[in-house]
Order: C-alpha cells, then sequence, then structure tokens
C-alpha cells in the first residue's frame, strides 16, 4: 500500500559469485566446520539470496513461531499469518478452541498494529487484520502482545526472536517454490543452522539498512572463526572485532542473541544516504522496415527493451558516511557491461517490483513475491547493466560532500 516516504533509502546490488568457495571449508564454530555447498556452481541472484535465500526455515516463519508459542502457553485453534491483497498483515485462528483475541506492540510496531486491536469474528474465524503499513527494514526483536481472556504474554517467544531482514522473509517459507525460491537448502544460513542449530534453526544471516552484513545466532552457539579469508573479505568483514572501524559484535542479554557485522558495505551493494535525484525510464524499440513497391511499409519486428537511467550520488568524505572508495573499489567491479544488477527502489521490501498493469486475478498486486507500490516504484527491479562507465566522482560545491553519477540498466 502506498506510504508517507515519497523518497526511500534505495539500494543497488550485483550478483553473487559463490562457485570459489564450493566444497571449502569457509568459517568454523568452536570445532565445527561450515563448508561451502558442492552445488555452488553458478552465480546467484545477489547476495540476499545468497545469505539467507529470501525466507525463513521450516519452523521459523512469523506464523510458525506464533503458533508454536500459543501452543506452549495452552491457547488453543489453528493459528495462520497471512499478507492480505492490501498489502497488510492477517493474524487468524479456527478450529477447536479457537476464541476472541487481542494484539498489541511491543518494541518497534514491526507489523502494522499501531496499537491494540480486538479481533473480529468473521466466516467462522477470528480475525485480526493490522490497520497500518508493516515497518519496511530489519526486524529487531519482531514480537506482538498477546492477550486473551486473563492470558497476556509476549509472542513468539524471546529465545527464538532474531533480527529477521524484513517482513516478505519472515513469512517466507523456503522451499515454497516460488521464482525466487532458488537457494532453499544451500543459502547460507541454512548451511550454518544444518552445523550448528540443527534443532531449532535460530542463526541468521542478512544485511542491514548501511550495506553491512550481520550475523544473529542465540547464546551456546560458538562465535565464528574465519578459514578462508578471500570468503570473509566478499562479505565485508574483516576479522578483527571489537576494534575501531573493525566487525562489532554486540550481546543483548534480554534475548540471549549475539548480532556480528561486517566493518565494511558489502562488495557489490551501494546504498547511498540520499534518494535517488532522477529515475527515467527509456524503451529500445529493435525492428527493421522496407517500403513497399506498391506503397506503404513493411515490418519486422525484433523486439522491445525496457531500461532505466538512473542519476544518483556517492557519499564523500565530507557527507555522513564515505562511500567514495567502495564506489571505486568494491562496487564497479561487479557491475560492468552486461552484469546482473538490482535495483532496490526501497531497500526496505526485498520483493520484486509489479506494475498496475500487470495485476491480474492469478498475479496479485501485492503477495510475498510482489509489490505494485508506487506502480512499480517501489520493490526490487531486476535488471542487467548496459552503461560502461567511465565513472568519474567529481564534487559540484568545494566541500567534497557527494558525487554524481548516472547508471543505465536494461530490465529482464
Amino acid at each position: 500500500m502506498p506510504r508517507l516516504d515519497s523518497a526511500p533509502t534505495f539500494g543497488l546490488m550485483s550478483s553473487f559469485d559463490p562457485t570459489p568457495w564450493a566444497g571449502e571449508i569457509i568459517f568454523r564454530r568452536g570445532a565445527t566446520n561450515v563448508t561451502g555447498s558442492a552445488a555452488w556452481t553458478v552465480p546467484v541472484e545477489d547476495a540476499l539470496t545468497f545469505l539467507n535465500g529470501r525466507g525463513s526455515e521450516v519452523g521459523n516463519t512469523f506464523g510458525e513461531q506464533l503458533a508454536a508459542e500459543l501452543a506452549t502457553q495452552g491457547i488453543g485453534g489453528t493459528w495462520a499469518v497471512s499478507l492480505e491483497r492490501n498489502d497488510k498483515l492477517r493474524v487468524k485462528v479456527s478450529g477447536a478452541g479457537a476464541a476472541a483475541f487481542s494484539l498489541g506492540i511491543t518494541g518497534p510496531d514491526w507489523s502494522g498494529l499501531g496499537g491494540t486491536v480486538n479481533s473480529a469474528f468473521i466466516l467462522g474465524e477470528h480475525v485480526v487484520d493490522m490497520p497500518i503499513n508493516w515497518l519496511r527494514g530489519n526486524l529487531e526483536q519482531p514480537m506482538v502482545f498477546f492477550t486473551q481472556g486473563a492470558a497476556s504474554f509476549k509472542a513468539p517467544a524471546a529465545t527464538v526472536v532474531q533480527r529477521v531482514q524484513d517482513v516478505p522473509t519472515y513469512l517466507r517459507i523456503l522451499g515454497n517454490g516460488d521464482d525466487d525460491d532458488t537457494l532453499p537448502t544451500t543459502n547460507l544460513a541454512v548451511l550454518d543452522n544444518a552445523a550448528n542449530d540443527p534443532a531449532t534453526k535460530r542463526i541468521r544471516w542478512g544485511i542491514d539498512g548501511d550495506g553491512h552484513v550481520y550475523c544473529t545466532y542465540p547464546n551456546g552457539i560458538s562465535a565464528i572463526t574465519w578459514v578462508s579469508t578471500t570468503f570473509r573479505d566478499r562479505l565485508g568483514f574483516t576479522g578483527v572485532v571489537a576494534d575501531l572501524g573493525r566487525d562489532a559484535l554486540v550481546y543483548d542479554g534480554s534475548i540471549g542473541l549475539y548480532t556480528l557485522t561486517a566493518a565494511n558495505p558489502l562488495p557489490g551493494l551501494l546504498i547511498p544516504s540520499r534518494p535517488m535525484e532522477s529515475q527515467e525510464y527509456n524503451v529500445d524499440l529493435v525492428s527493421s522496415g522496407r517500403r513497399k513497391i506498391s506503397g506503404g511499409w513493411v515490418s519486422n519486428r525484433i523486439g522491445s527493451y525496457v531500461g532505466e537511467t538512473i542519476r544518483l550520488f556517492v557519499d564523500g568524505p565530507a557527507d555522513i558516511k564515505d562511500l567514495t572508495r567502495h564506489f571505486t573499489n568494491h562496487f564497479v567491479g561487479y557491475i560492468n557491461q552486461g552484469a546482473r544488477i538490482n535495483v532496490y527502489q526501497d531497500w526496505g521490501d526485498s520483493r520484486r517490483a509489479l506494475a498496475e498493469d500487470d495485476v491480474t486475478d492469478s498475479q496479485r498486486a501485492y503477495d510475498l513475491l510482489y509489490t505494485s507500490e508506487e506502480n512499480g516504484f517501489r520493490g526490487r527491479v531486476r535488471g542487467s547493466m548496459s552503461s560502461t562507465g567511465p565513472y568519474q566522482l567529481t564534487y559540484p560545491q568545494r566541500l567534497r560532500r557527494r558525487s554524481p553519477i548516472t547508471i543505465r540498466i536494461e530490465e529482464l
């Protein structure tokens, strides 16, 4: 649904090639090795696909975690969580033991409750529809406050709560078979959990709002010791923790959760501090025509290709963060002409962009794969680089604050 943020944070991300680490030990936790999958034989969509598969493992979606905690607390009924056609969340209960309930906010209002919402009885089910938009971006301690009769508690349980990439990732289950489900069993989070937390799968990997890779893991899971320095560097980590300008390791004792965050932005990813200056569509129509002797023309249409010209600013040394050398040394090398690139028009929403003209009865305007918000000006645009550079970082003002550059992509 349309939101008030007319100029959201955006990101540009290249594809991710894991093939150099197939079959190689990449890191260990304690004495347990995590080895790259032998199935890492081709580049993948981008680093989000590689890190977490754009979804959650079985038992770790919001709906599953919520239902598990409610069962533990003795709450009856069959519980379900869904993203509705209006792009808002719904929680409902049906079946034996179902009863009226309410949900409230605890911490950031990530789900779009806006306050305490009482369930409505609709067609034999008790339903809570979130009245406002869910939070874009990383979810920190994504819980709700549940009340039913005399029972009142936070859910899911604090012992299973992690930082999650975004709401679609929290709702999508790996192995669902949709077009983004390309790495359900061999993404990094799955491999890490299989080796180190196979019973509860509480380890998560993702990328934060500044473009840094993070890993969250519960107390009792060993810290990472990097074995492959090339893999470490590819994710932006340095291997040095708790030192100035180095990887950050933070422990939240209230939920028993460690968060390891890379010191450097992910190579191949650019998230400027400012919104796009402009984003313009262009269409290349390729065809051949011949004039007929009798008059008129005949045409052989080969194809039409939709592209985008994006003008943006690269943060300089005098800005709130300096992306100059990241752009020159760790971004441009991944976006050569013809290379895959994804434009995240709203970094907090990793779904694919969908134009309103492409909405049908079988393809909803909003689901866990697509968003048609702002007629396709939100969500992820999948494309290839058509521009070749060079990219000259100049500063229009005396201060080295920001450099305007222009890139061109062709949509897939």
